[in-house]
C-alpha cells in the first residue's frame, strides 16, 4: 500500500480502490476476497498504463531521478521525472539480495543499490544530469573518501563516468524504492523489471531489433498472398505467366528493385503463385531454386536464418547469415538488407565485441576426415547441472579438416574424465583419429593420458610451451563463447542447457577456410533448419 500510495495522485478513484484494504492493514488475519481481489488487479492494471506510466522526455528541462533502496533481503530503484510539475514514473527494478550482499553493512549495501539502479538505467541516464535520492548519508561522502580500494575504487570509477546529483531523503520518504527492497517474492536467478508489454520496444528506441520480427509460421497461402499484394512481385506476374519480358514502356512503371528482376527474366518461373528464381548454385553444378520473398516477408526470413528461437543460428554474422539466405531465398540487394538487421540486433550489440581484427588463416595441409583432432578444456565456470552432475568445465573436440566441432560438460579436469568423455562422445560416434593435438594442461600430458591413446593407437602432440594458441579449437572458443551468450532461453547459470545448441548453430555456419559448413563436410548434406520447417519449400539439395 505504501509503494501504490506514492503515486496516489496519478489513479483514478485511488481513495475509493483501496478503502477496504487500508483498513485490513493493521489487523492480524487477512480476509482476501474476490472483491479485494478484483480492486488489487484495477490497481495493478492502473500501473501499466497513462496517466501514472510515462516516457523518458530528453528535451525537458528537469532531470531524470532515481531513487535507490537496499535491504537484506533486496536492493532496488525507480526512475522517475518531474513532468508537467507532478513525478512521473519511469520504471523500476528490483533483485533479490546474493549471500554475499546480505551481509554487506548498510552503507556498502545502499551504494550496491545505487550502482545496481545506474546500470539497470543507463542507456537512459547517460543523456542528461540526473538526481540520486537514497536515504543513506553514507553515500553522500563517497567523494570525501582519501583512497579508494578493492571494490569502492571500482564503483568510485563507474559513478564518475556520470553526471549527477547526489541527494538525501529521509527513509519515511523514500517508499517506493523500499516497498520493492523488502518484497519477499523475488526469485534470486531473476529481476523485477517494470516493463510495460504494450509498447514495443522498437516503438521507443527506434531500432532495427530482429528479435521482435513476427515468429508465424509461413504457408504456402501466406506467401501466395503476400506476393500478390508486394508491389514488385504483383506486377511481375502476369509477364512470367505468359513468358514475355516487359518491352521499354513498360519497365517506365517498376521500381529499381523491379529492374532487378526484369534483367534476371529468363531465370524467373511461378508455380502455384510463388515466384522462384532458378539460378546457379553455390558450387556452380546443380541449379538452385530459390523464393522470390515479398518485402512483408524479408525481416521474417532473416530472423529466422539469424536468432530463430531454438538459437540454432545463435545470432551468427552477416556474412553467414547472408550465406544461409541465398541457398534459400532471392530478393534485390539482400546483403545490405541483412547487414542493416544485423547490425541493429540488440542481442549481438551488447554481447558480441565490436572489433573484428583480420587475421592471416591458420594453414595446414589435411586431406581427411579424423587426420587431426583439436581438443581443449573451458573452465572453471559457475556450476550447472548435466546428468545429475555439477559440471564447470566443458571438453571442446574439432576435427583439423572439416572443423566439426563438438562440446562436453564434464565435472573436473581429471585425466579419467577427460579420457572418457573423449571416447564416449567421439570415438564411439566417430571412430579413432590419428593425431590428437593439445595444449600442455596437465590432464593430457599425464603418463594414463598417453597410455590410453597409445592403447587406441593415437599420436598425441602438444603446442609449444607458454603458446595454448597453438590449438586450433581455441579460436572456436571465442565464437562458442559469443553464441552462448547471445542464447537467452536460459540463465547464465544453466549454460549446460545451451552447449549442444551452440555447437549445432556453429557447425551448420559456412567456414570461410573450408567453403562449406562442418556439418555438411562430414555428412555429405546440407543440414536442416528451423527456417526449411517455416518455409514452404525444399531448399536443402
Amino acid at each position: 500500500m505504501g509503494f501504490t500510495s506514492y503515486y496516489r495522485i496519478f489513479i483514478k478513484e485511488y481513495a475509493g480502490l483501496t478503502a477496504e484494504m487500508q483498513k485490513m492493514k493493521n489487523e492480524k488475519t487477512l480476509n482476501w476476497n474476490d472483491d479485494l481481489k478484483a480492486k488489487f488487479n484495477q490497481l495493478k492494471t492502473a500501473f501499466e498504463s497513462a496517466p501514472l506510466r510515462g516516457f523518458p522526455q530528453y528535451d525537458n528541462p528537469e532531470p531524470f531521478i532515481i531513487d535507490t533502496d537496499w535491504s537484506k533481503v533486496n536492493m532496488a530503484c525507480v526512475l522517475s521525472q518531474k513532468q508537467d510539475g507532478k513525478e512521473v514514473f519511469l520504471g523500476c527494478a528490483a533483485k533479490k539480495c546474493s549471500a554475499a550482499e546480505t551481509n554487506y553493512p548498510s552503507h556498502k549495501g545502499e551504494l550496491a543499490a545505487v550502482i545496481f539502479g545506474l546500470k539497470k538505467f543507463e542507456h537512459i541516464l547517460r543523456a542528461k544530469k540526473f538526481i540520486i535520492r537514497t536515504d543513506s548519508r553514507c553515500v553522500q561522502f563517497l567523494d570525501g573518501i582519501k583512497e579508494h580500494r578493492g571494490m569502492f575504487a571500482r564503483w568510485n570509477v563507474f559513478l564518475t563516468s556520470f553526471n549527477y546529483e547526489l541527494v538525501h531523503r529521509a527513509g519515511k520518504q523514500q517508499i517506493n524504492a523500499d516497498a520493492l527492497s523488502r518484497r519477499s517474492d523475488l526469485d534470486g536467478d531473476k529481476e523485477l523489471d517494470c516493463v510495460d508489454p504494450n509498447v514495443p520496444l522498437h516503438d521507443v528506441d527506434d531500432i532495427y531489433n530482429i528479435d521482435q520480427a513476427p515468429r508465424a509460421e509461413i504457408t504456402p497461402e501466406t506467401l501466395r498472398n503476400e506476393t500478390l499484394l508486394d508491389p514488385v512481385l504483383s506486377k511481375l506476374i502476369p509477364f512470367i505467366t505468359k513468358g514475355v519480358k516487359p518491352d521499354k514502356e513498360e519497365r517506365k512503371s517498376f521500381f529499381s528493385e523491379g529492374m532487378v528482376y526484369i534483367n534476371h527474366f529468363e531465370c524467373l518461373s511461378i508455380k502455384d503463385g510463388i515466384i522462384y528464381y532458378t539460378g546457379p548454385s553455390l558450387n556452380g553444378k546443380t541449379p538452385l531454386e530459390r523464393i522470390c520473398l515479398p518485402f512483408s516477408l524479408q525481416k521474417e526470413a532473416v530472423y529466422w536464418c539469424h536468432s530463430d528461437p531454438a538459437n540454432t543460428s545463435g545470432h551468427i554474422g552477416i556474412q553467414n547469415t547472408y550465406a544461409k539466405m541465398k541457398q534459400r531465398f532471392y530478393f534485390p540487394n539482400m546483403l545490405s538488407y541483412c547487414a542493416c538487421l544485423i547490425q541493429n540486433c540488440v542481442n549481438c550489440i551488447k554481447k558480441k565485441p565490436t572489433y573484428q581484427k583480420s587475421h592471416v588463416m591458420h594453414r595446414e595441409i589435411l586431406s581427411y576426415f579424423g587426420q587431426r583432432i583439436y581438443s581443449d578444456i573451458v573452465g572453471p565456470l559457475t556450476g550447472s547441472l548435466h546428468n545429475g552432475k555439477t559440471c564447470r568445465y566443458f571438453l571442446t573436440i574439432q576435427d583439423g579438416f572439416t572443423r566439426y566441432l563438438m562440446a562436453i560438460p564434464i565435472p573436473d579436469m581429471t585425466t579419467e574424465t577427460v579420457a572418457k568423455a573423449i571416447i564416449e562422445n567421439w570415438i564411439l560416434i566417430f571412430g579413432c583419429f590419428e593425431v590428437l593435438h593439445t595444449d600442455r594442461g596437465t590432464q593430457f600430458t599425464s603418463h594414463l593420458f598417453h597410455e590410453i591413446m597409445k592403447g587406441l593407437g593415437v599420436t598425441k602432440t602438444v603446442t609449444p610451451a607458454y603458446s595454448p594458441e597453438g590449438d586450433r579449437v581455441e579460436r572456436a572458443h571465442r565464437v562458442l563463447g559469443e553464441i552462448l551468450r547471445s542464447d537467452n532461453r536460459f540463465s547464465e547459470r544453466n549454460w549446460t542447457a545451451k552447449l549442444a545448441t551452440a555447437c549445432l548453430a556453429y557447425n551448420a555456419n559456412v567456414n570461410r577456410v573450408t567453403g562449406q559448413s562442418p556439418f555438411e563436410a562430414v555428412f555429405g548434406r546440407k543440414i536442416l533448419l528451423p527456417v526449411d520447417c517455416i518455409f514452404p519449400t525444399k531448399f536443402i539439395q
